[in-house]
């Protein structure tokens, strides 16, 4: 649904007036304020930071305010940047709304789908749920953004998107679980790491699997934490030969050397299956207190192709059809 957003813009010489506003540009000002910069935004949506620039002096010239202070950090917003913010995401939910009781009118011949996914999420997602789904119903249009843990909930809190997919989400009472699993970590290595064969006398210590070298998520991610706080508490310390906020990277770096890495097997379910990776169960209660939630926004009415997709999710992912 195209929509114009109306704002008032208040001029000291020409007195209060009314403009429209594109919601494209104010799609750019959004990705600058969660971005930090001009060219944060610009790689997220994938086009010239001149153009966000240009966009961005547009619509400060359209409301008559300045948006925001540059500096040597980046876009700081201004506070008539956050009231526009306030009034950008209330407008989203409001044209939400009304897109949801149309679509209940009708049936799945259109719509769209946004999804805020933790990163090793998204390859089942889009295997197990989204081709499927989209080849039933190819008009309904997905948008799937891999995020971390708070930038899921703040997207899901927001009504940015209608569901976040997270590994060990915090509550909140901005949103609300619709399903929770049990997601245990465990160490994957290739066939031939030394570990492999040790594994069959049953589940590893914590000194022995931190004895070989591994390649470890960034400190942003909560296995990560869980392994910290592991190391912490268990006063061993971890070899790392890698560290990388590149999901990929770290299955690489398993299939393809001795290094182990730490991931839950959903990640991972093709090379468990086909004999390429080995999972091992490592005796610490933290590494099975790992939980996978799929969230909505408290109190949210999704529209009818959202609603379906949370069904087939529930009933054709790995994650979550074992519950």
């Amino acid at each position: 649904m195209q929509c114009i957003f109306r704002i008032v813009a208040f001029r000291a010489t020409t007195g209060a007036t009314m403009r429209d506003i594109h919601p494209q540009r104010l799609r750019y000002f959004y990705e600058v304020t969660v971005s930090g910069s001009i060219r944060g935004a610009a790689e997220r949506l994938n086009t010239a930071p001149s153009v966000i620039t240009r966009q961005i002096r547009l619509l400060e010239d359209e409301l008559g305010a300045k948006l925001f202070e540059r500096s040597i950090a980046g876009s700081v917003p201004t506070e008539a940047a956050l009231e526009v913010l306030r009034y950008w995401k209330a407008s989203r939910l409001q044209l939400e709304d009304l897109e949801q009781k149309i679509s209940e009118i009708g049936n799945l011949s259109r719509g769209h789908v946004r999804i805020a996914v933790g990163e090793g999420f998204a390859p089942g997602l889009q295997q197990e749920v989204i081709l499927p789904f989209t080849a039933l119903h190819p008009n309904i249009h997905f948008t799937v953004e891999a995020l971390g843990v708070a930038d899921i909930l703040e997207a899901v809190a927001d009504g940015i998107c209608h569901l976040g997919i997270a590994f060990n989400a915090p509550a909140s009472h901005r949103v609300t679980s619709l399903a929770e699993v049990d997601v245990p970590l465990r160490l994957l290595v290739r066939p031939q790491h030394p570990l492999a064969a040790a594994a069959a006398q049953g589940p590893l210590t914590v000194r022995k699997a931190f004895s070989y070298p591994l390649a470890l998520l960034t400190t942003s991610y909560g296995i990560r934490k869980i392994l910290d706080h592991i190391a912490y508490s268990e006063e061993e310390q971890m070899i790392a030969s890698m560290t990388t906020n590149n999901l990929r990277m770290l299955i690489d770096q398993a299939l393809q050397t001795n290094v182990g890495t730490f991931l839950d097997p959903f990640h991972v379910a093709d090379y468990l299956d086909d004999g390429r990776l080995v999972a091992l169960k490592v005796d610490h209660p933290l590494l099975e207190s790992g939980k996978a939630s799929m969230l909505v926004r408290s109190g949210q009415v999704l529209p009818r192709p959202a609603k379906e997709v949370i069904d087939w999710i529930l009933g054709r992912s790995r994650v979550f059809a074992q519950r």
